[in-house]
């Protein structure tokens, strides 16, 4: 049984913290250690914001943030979040089912190894030196289940907690592979980015927008064309797409409108589509009745359209809106120079 060595400090704000609630209600906090070692050196409290149940609570993260924060700057930055403790109620004292899935979760986004502290009341949980009992699980990526590990008890300026941090170094080490470090990278190049943007540009023609994907010559960027009933849209994917939104043009000029709540909100499960209707939408709302009419005309037959489509790409030229970022009106290429109509497949 592996075996985690437990500061002083954290082992008495563990049960402090559990021993406050008298039992009425689950609480808790995280814990942290170096990064690679199994030693914790602080156990944060749930905070002033946190919310106490019965059967769960919700931790209060801001307040989590600044313990971490300062417990982090204390160490030089040579600890990370390294698990949880918090109480059960009566004698359950191992992880629940719920604990299991969360800690899953955590393994999703941070990998390595999650250490799960249940503490339980042994004995009048009302009486302020109840004694408290630790138990501690590990979970480690690909784990169907915990492991139990044993928790000792050791002083905060113990030599085996000092030589566990001096074996850290003081910065996290960033490998950067090729594909980042080269300049000229394009993620949809990529098998997985050409299939995001095979996938994107089928659900745009689904839609209903007639769709047009060229390469920009020098550096190779895709440009993807829109055309809808409102107007011509040009969208431009960054190199490091999907983890940043793409820039919507409107025609060809270089004119502000207003900011894309999903833009600006953007993570990696983010749409082009859902962007282009949220622009459209912003169009509809703020074009006056006479630009609107213009920006219609170019649905209509070609003679109709050779009248109207130079005054239509001057029209946000009399809005004035902001420029916040999301969604600009703007040239279709930095240079103009679009060389050939690429299939993305």
């Amino acid at each position: 049984m592996e075996t985690y060595l437990i500061t002083e400090s954290a082992w008495e704000t563990m049960t402090s913290v559990v021993r406050a609630t008298q039992g009425r209600f689950e609480t808790g906090g995280l814990l942290i250690g170096p990064r690679s070692q199994p030693v914790i050196v602080a156990a944060t409290k749930p905070g002033p914001k946190a919310e106490h149940l019965p059967f769960r609570f919700t931790d209060d993260p801001n307040h989590q943030q600044a313990e971490f924060d300062s417990v982090a700057s204390e160490f030089r930055d040579k600890v990370r979040w390294r698990g949880t403790y918090h109480l059960h109620p009566g004698v359950l004292s191992r992880p629940s089912h719920g604990d299991l899935n969360q800690a899953r979760e955590f393994l999703d986004h941070l990998g390595g190894r999650v250490l799960v502290v249940i503490a339980v009341l042994n004995g009048r949980a009302f009486e302020p030196d109840c004694p408290v009992a630790l138990r501690g699980f590990e979970l480690q990526t690909g784990d169907r289940s915990f492991r139990e590990v044993e928790l000792m008890r050791v002083p905060d300026d113990s030599p085996a907690v000092a030589e566990a941090l001096a074996q850290e170094p003081e910065t996290i080490p960033v490998n950067s592979s090729d594909m980042w470090a080269d300049p000229g990278f394009l993620s949809y190049l990529t098998p997985s980015g050409r299939a995001r943007i095979n996938a994107e540009v089928a659900e745009l023609r689904d839609a209903g927008f007639r769709v047009t994907t060229l390469r920009r010559k020098g550096d190779h960027r895709l440009l993807i064309h829109l055309d809808s009933f409102w107007g011509r849209l040009l969208c431009i994917p960054p190199r490091e797409y999907p983890l940043n939104p793409p820039s919507l043009y409107l025609g060809r000029r270089t004119r502000p409108i207003p900011p894309l709540t999903r833009a600006l909100a953007w993570n990696s499960d983010g749409r082009i589509l859902d962007l282009v209707k949220e622009a459209l939408t912003a169009l509809r709302r703020h074009c006056p009745v006479s630009d609107a009419l213009l920006l219609m005309a170019h649905r209509i037959a070609w003679p109709l359209r050779r009248v109207f489509v130079r005054r239509h790409y001057h029209l946000p030229r009399r809005h004035g809106w902001p420029n916040l970022g999301g969604l600009v009106c703007g040239a279709t290429t930095e240079d103009g120079s679009i060389v050939r109509k690429e299939r993305m497949s």
